[in-house]
């Protein structure tokens, strides 16, 4: 019957024979070194039994059956009912690598070849330009395995143990953008094929590839709070880099460019009591250095402006003697923020508005928080004379002022007294001797002659004074309490 499908092959086709006389055939194999192996044949049926053939030379018997002391790695088995002639390997080495025939001794002819691929050593895998990198970038995966370019089987990419791509051959290449996300991944590539278990497949993968990728942090700066900071309270700033890759950082806290903290990812500063010397600018800076030697430098700044009621300085000279015409100039620094208001009160009472002739206000504002007023007196007249008074204040209790004096130059209040007595004395002689001479008209209905004034100047003090007392000095009393009004003042 065998001879008759034979005929069959020779007539038709060598596929159709091989068919009828081979029901199993062997396969190419890979095989991992050490590891055994089995290459199936099976014949439809077999008259005689079937011989394994090694390598191209199909002279040389290399086993019939069971196992031959002179082949101890080989060994045929399988069920003899089914016609199976199957080859076993104990020990895949190096040396075992090669082509493999099944033949029935009674027909050389009717036959089937498969390669045995010993494994040596897993696939070796390269990333370009190299695992470490900046997000956004391309790497360039490679991964290679020794076989003979004739072997079966993919090369399978993995990333984070999900498969991203997948290649025929011995040789696979893999382009992949890198982001964020992707720091840390862990790819590798592997071997697979179904003459090769699942179990073993993780014998035949290259080392894992960790990526290292770098990305800049999440910076961030507070300050709380961030307005309305009254002198007393306290003022929290918060300087932070966070999330990135890498994450050694240089995080500095400056004011107005002085450094007065630093941290290598977070600064947590809180200043208590605050003043308006803690006002500026507080600046938070974050140095990054990456793989390739580059530095990023971030930066964020917060204005602090602490509001404090005015602080005044003490005047230099604050009592200045005047005398009629004189100018006086009086002046008041103030420090405080909001910039305070300087008003001018005259004695306490009245504010100063200055009309420009006697009275002018002068202000000069130095920065935000310093002024400066100055009003300047013209004393015109004694009624200039007194006390005048400077007040600050920017709405924040408590308001501060003080006071100047324009008094008269020292001793002139004697001379002053003096002088004005002589003239009331004289004033009330005049008085007297008018009252005298209109007396005697009146009494002797007469002209009153030089001779009798003359009288009155040359008589003695006493008697003229009582002439005085005897006439109507009163009507002179008016202009003296004029000016004993202006004496007392």
């Amino acid at each position: 019957m065998c001879t008759e499908y034979l005929f069959v092959f020779i007539v038709l086709t060598s596929g159709l024979a091989t068919h009828c006389f081979i029901a199993v055939g062997p396969n190419d194999t890979l095989v991992i070194q050490d590891d055994s192996a089995q290459l199936n044949c099976s014949y439809t049926e077999l008259r005689t039994r079937a011989a394994w053939f090694k390598g191209i030379d199909t002279e040389k018997i290399l086993i019939t059956e069971g196992r031959l002391p002179e082949y101890p790695e080989y060994a045929v088995v399988g069920d003899e009912d089914l016609f199976e002639n199957n080859l076993y390997i104990f020990q895949a080495t190096a040396e075992l690598d090669d082509l493999y025939d099944c033949s029935d001794i009674a027909s050389p002819g009717i036959s089937k070849t498969a390669n045995l691929y010993v494994i040596t050593e897993p696939p070796q895998c390269l990333v370009f330009p190299h695992s470490t990198l900046m997000a956004g970038e391309n790497a360039t995966f490679e991964c290679e395995i020794k076989l003979d370019e004739s072997a079966p089987g993919e090369l399978v990419w993995f990333k984070n143990g999900k498969v991203i791509y997948r290649e025929e051959g011995q040789h696979s290449t893999v382009n992949i953008s890198m982001h964020r996300s992707d720091n840390k991944a862990v790819l590798y590539c592997q071997l697979q094929h179904y003459t090769l278990p699942p179990w073993k497949w993780s014998e035949v993968s290259c080392n894992n590839i960790v990526m290292d990728v770098q990305y800049l942090s999440r910076f961030s700066m507070t300050m709380t709070p961030n307005i309305n900071v009254t002198e007393g309270n306290d003022v929290n700033f918060h300087c932070q880099a966070d999330g990135g890759n890498p994450g050694s950082h240089n995080v500095t806290l400056k004011l107005d460019e002085e450094v007065i903290a630093e941290h290598k990812a977070e600064i947590n500063l809180t200043l208590t009591n605050v003043n308006g010397s803690n006002s500026g600018v507080y600046k938070c800076e974050v140095f990054t250095k990456f793989h390739d030697g580059s530095i990023h430098h971030w930066f964020e700044e917060e204005d602090l402006v602490v509001h404090y009621p005015p602080k005044m300085s003490p005047a230099e000279k604050r009592v200045f003697e005047a005398r009629i015409d004189d100018a006086v100039n009086m002046s008041c620094t103030a420090d405080g923020f909001p910039l305070p208001a300087i008003i001018w009160f005259d004695n306490g009472d009245d504010a100063i508005l200055g009309d420009d002739i006697f009275i002018n206000i002068t202000t000069f504002v130095l920065n935000a928080t310093i002024i400066t007023s100055t009003l300047t007196v013209i004393v015109a007249d004694e009624s200039y004379y007194g006390t005048y008074t400077c007040a600050a204040s920017n709405n924040i209790p408590p308001g501060v002022g003080q006071s100047f004096e324009i008094v008269k130059p020292a001793g002139s209040n004697t001379v002053l007294i003096a002088v004005t007595v002589s003239l009331a004395v004289a004033a009330i002689i005049a008085c007297g001797i008018l009252g005298f001479l209109y007396y005697y008209k009146k009494k002797y209905k007469k002209p009153v002659e030089r001779n009798d004034i003359a009288k009155v100047q040359t008589a003695p003090l006493k008697t003229t004074i009582s002439y005085l007392m005897k006439f109507r000095v009163m009507r002179c009393h008016m202009f003296t309490k004029g000016r004993q009004a202006s004496i007392q003042r």
